[in-house]
């Protein structure tokens, strides 16, 4: 397991490293604007496989994606309606993930079986680079174990997940207090699946509805 300190700037070298791990179907964890997040290619069954089993996470729990931009979103999944259209442009990106009908080339693995997807593109420069130089999605969770506390230190991670990931990103990112806002948009009505920092009074005031 390697520590790469990114507090001050993004070393080529290493962000190449990174790129290669998560090709090879490695596990990296690296900061969001809300938690640290540990992620794989979405696209691989072994490297979703090997998420699973480094979080000790049930396989009846889905992973939501984080992507590089919206363009992203439509090739993973079905933007449907008007009020998906306007919580994509208002609030990504951001700290919302959205659940979206996925498309046939997102594994079933990745979403339990389920027919849906949460998807999300971070406010985050290190993650950004990190999507829009691998130009792949990411199967992506908190950083930490199933059903245990979040962890928001490198000594922490570093004791979890020794052995058991490739690389850990560390900067001096300042993390939100609450996870980002799970929303799900059924017959035309904004429903909350899980609240975090962006409430759904906010959402329905930006997006102008009553």
């Amino acid at each position: 397991m390697k520590i790469f300190n990114w507090t001050k700037n993004i070393p080529k070298d290493e962000l190449n490293e990174v790129i290669r791990i998560l090709d090879k179907d490695g596990i990296v964890i690296f900061p969001t604007e809300t938690v640290y997040g540990i992620g794989v290619n979405a696209k691989s069954k072994k490297a979703i496989n090997k998420l699973y089993e480094a979080k000790l996470r049930p396989k009846n729990k889905p992973f939501s994606v984080l992507v590089k931009d919206k363009k992203m979103i439509n090739s993973l999944a079905e933007v449907s309606n008007n009020i998906e259209k306007s919580i994509i442009k208002k609030f990504m990106p951001g700290e919302i993930t959205l659940i979206l009908n996925k498309r046939k080339c997102i594994s079933n693995l990745l979403t339990a079986n389920k027919k849906t997807i949460g998807i999300r593109i971070p406010n985050n420069n290190i993650a950004l680079t990190i999507l829009k130089k691998s130009k792949i999605p990411l199967a992506t969770s908190s950083a930490n174990l199933s059903g245990k506390e979040i962890l928001n230190d490198v000594n922490s991670l570093k004791k979890v997940f020794e052995n058991k990931v490739d690389i850990i990103i560390v900067s001096n990112s300042k993390f939100g207090l609450l996870p980002s806002t799970i929303v799900e948009v059924k017959d035309d009505k904004i429903n909350i699946i899980r609240e975090g920092s962006i409430t759904l009074e906010q959402i329905k005031k930006k997006i102008l509805m009553k």
